[in-house]
């Protein structure tokens, strides 16, 4: 991969790292002020609050993981393998890593193991 592509998918994913630790900041925070806004709630918001956690909790799951998938490629970055497939060590096109960062796999496997 050349330098150009490889500072311009690291920006990428930096910039999502960025806001992905924005967004779990904040829920973070929600949660704990929720925690103390649901001892002076009524009892339907209560209620309310009980069944959008579950919901919330998932969505922070899915953040945290993606988080980790997008510092994982920024990591294999600085390293040789660097936009390399991890099934058939191909390459994978810098326009599938700017658009999908997350990605360990060129569209071939990926469409193979889904």
């Amino acid at each position: 991969m050349r330098i150009a592509d490889k500072e311009l998918v690291a920006h990428t994913i930096t910039r999502r790292i960025r806001r992905l630790e924005v967004i779990l900041q904040q829920g973070e925070l929600i949660d704990d002020d929720q925690s103390t806004k649901e001892l002076q709630d009524d009892e339907s918001a209560r209620l309310d609050n009980l069944n959008q956690q579950p919901v919330d909790d998932a969505l922070l799951n899915l953040a945290r993981l993606e988080l980790s998938e997008l510092k994982y490629n920024l990591d294999r970055l600085e390293k040789e393998d660097a936009g390399e497939c991890e099934e058939c060590s191909s390459e994978i096109p810098v326009k599938r890593l700017l658009a999908v960062p997350t990605t360990r796999k060129c569209v071939n496997c990926a469409v193979e193991t889904d």
